[in-house]
């Protein structure tokens, strides 16, 4: 047994993890050695960007555009997290745009369920790609009153509400990581500016 620092709160953290102790335990390494390394492992900000802005928490998560499993698993992690959130969608593949196949099986592949939850609201999806994403949700049970299409990947943001809300999640595609930033700077700018104050229920 050992206690080790997980970097991240997702369930692929969690697994990562495990596979890293038990391949560095392999190579010989004490468990005060392994615990010792974890306790400086950062998660890379282009993968997890997580700011606190007036009480208000503002996070960019990577899931990975044409990976139904990092999606799902990223779903499932902001649905855990507490509080009412705005989710802003941008994981249609950027980088395959210039000689895109148009496969969008994936969608189907992932798990859109987990966002179909009372305290997400409301959806934001981004991007070229918004309107199967959105069809996709609808299958998923999604009201389609908690949907807001945006063909723009930048101007997801515009649609946010900040009032009533404790946390806003911008699920990105590697690919697309400028524009969640983007996306992300506008929400600190307006909580800033217009001068939110998350109170604690």
């Amino acid at each position: 047994e050992m206690n080790i620092k997980l970097p991240g709160h997702n369930i692929t953290d969690a697994y990562n993890a495990v596979t890293a102790v038990a391949a560095l335990s392999e190579f010989g390494l004490s468990n005060d050695a392994i615990a010792a390394s974890f306790e400086k492992l950062k998660i890379a900000k282009t993968r997890y960007d997580h700011n606190e802005v007036n009480g208000y928490a503002v996070e960019c998560v990577v899931g990975k555009g044409q990976n139904p499993i990092a999606c799902s698993r990223i779903f499932d992690y902001v649905r855990r997290q507490p509080g009412k959130k705005s989710v802003i969608l941008i994981i249609d593949d950027f980088y395959d745009r210039k000689d895109s196949s148009e496969n969008i099986a994936w969608f189907f592949d992932t798990d859109f369920e987990f966002l179909n939850d009372p305290d997400i609201e409301p959806i934001i999806v981004g991007g070229l790609r918004c309107h199967d994403i959105h069809l996709r949700l609808l299958m998923a049970g999604v009201p389609e009153e908690k949907i807001i299409c945006c063909d723009s990947d930048t101007e997801t943001a515009d649609h946010v509400q900040i009032e009533g809300k404790d946390a806003f999640y911008i699920v990105h595609d590697i690919y697309t990581t400028d524009y969640a930033y983007e996306n992300r700077d506008k929400i600190i700018e307006r909580i800033e500016k217009e001068g939110y104050h998350h109170e604690e229920n």
